[in-house]
């Protein structure tokens, strides 16, 4: 009995030492320093960053640009991951190689190269200069162009290299609000209308044709509440010539809301 007590404290004296040496070669982890980057560099969708940026410290620097700085592990964390994950998707949006999964026959499994563009969110102040076409924001995380196709930022046309069957599509949303529909007495338009214009490569000197158009009756979409919205979507598969250019056109972009989510174009090859 006495044996096992002697042998009982040998170990408990053991367990002491070894955890107070261990205590002794533990560091003490330095409080994170903090780090800031611009927030337009953070940003994955601008209706999402005021979820994004909750946790971080905004300030404004010198020239008026927005900074997102982080000071603890977590936030760290979480603004790598957004900066990460912004270059991710821009370098991804701009690769050559990148290619759409498009539902294909697998006669087509072979073809290296897929036409096709998806660009999201309206350039407001463009557009308005414009007087025509809508000037779509290509840089966007979520706007890609891929061979073959041509965007023009100057006047929003899309140009096509190669001929064959593409399905087009855009959808706009207008914003309704009685401010602006006390304007509609002295507009030309009785409606809101949305349209994809298309010229050929050897049609230049001729206005565009209209290939869709979408149009709703402003009567018809005034309503008692302060503020409403009345969305459109057009699309349909079309042959196109090389060279033929392809826009979208509204009636009243002044209209047009500022959500990336419902405003987008977009064509691919079928």
């Amino acid at each position: 009995m006495i044996i096992l007590n002697v042998l009982l404290l040998v170990i408990v004296l053991t367990v002491v030492i070894v955890w107070q040496n261990d205590r002794k070669e533990k560091q003490v982890v330095p409080h994170p320093e903090t780090m800031c980057l611009p927030c337009k560099d953070l940003s994955l969708h601008k209706d999402d960053d005021i979820w994004n940026f909750v946790e971080f410290t905004v300030t404004t620097d010198d020239k008026g640009q927005d900074i997102c700085c982080a000071d603890t592990q977590e936030e760290l964390q979480n603004l790598v991951k957004l900066f990460v994950t912004r270059k991710y998707r821009e370098d991804r949006a701009r690769s050559p190689d990148y290619q759409i999964n498009c539902a294909q026959n697998s006669q087509y499994a072979d073809k290296k190269k897929h036409y096709a563009t998806r660009v999201v969110n309206v350039q407001r102040a463009e557009t308005l200069r414009n007087k025509g076409n809508i000037v779509w924001d290509y840089n966007d995380a979520h706007s890609f162009i891929n061979n073959g196709l041509t965007y023009h930022p100057n006047n929003g046309t899309f140009n096509v290299s190669q001929k064959g069957f593409y399905y087009i599509y855009s959808q706009v949303t207008f914003q309704m609000n009685k401010t602006m529909d006390l304007g509609d007495a002295r507009s030309m338009y009785m409606s809101l209308s949305h349209f994809i214009y298309h010229q050929r490569a050897t049609m230049k000197k001729y206005p565009p044709e209209k290939l869709l158009e979408s149009s709703q009756s402003k009567c018809e979409l005034q309503s008692d509440l302060k503020t409403s919205n009345s969305t459109s979507y057009i699309g349909a598969v079309f042959y196109l010539e090389q060279g033929t250019e392809i826009m979208v056109r509204v009636t009243d972009p002044e209209r047009l809301t500022d959500n990336c989510y419902s405003n987008y174009f977009g064509l691919h090859m079928i």
